[in-house]
């Protein structure tokens, strides 16, 4: 049993360094950008159609 513990702490940390790797290194089935590039761009040109449309009406 004292063989497991601690065992979480490192799953976490594991998981962790998988997805900031993920999300930071440019790929290109995002146009050679790292996705969180990619998704801040699209939310920003979401939010610039948003608020056209929100001054037109």
């Amino acid at each position: 049993m004292k063989l497991q513990r601690g065992h979480a702490i490192t799953e976490y940390i594991v998981v962790t360094g998988v997805m900031a790797l993920v999300l930071f290194v440019p790929h290109e089935l995002t146009n050679n950008m790292a996705p969180v590039d990619y998704l801040a761009r699209s939310i920003a040109t979401f939010f610039r159609g948003f608020s056209f449309l929100i001054s037109v009406f």
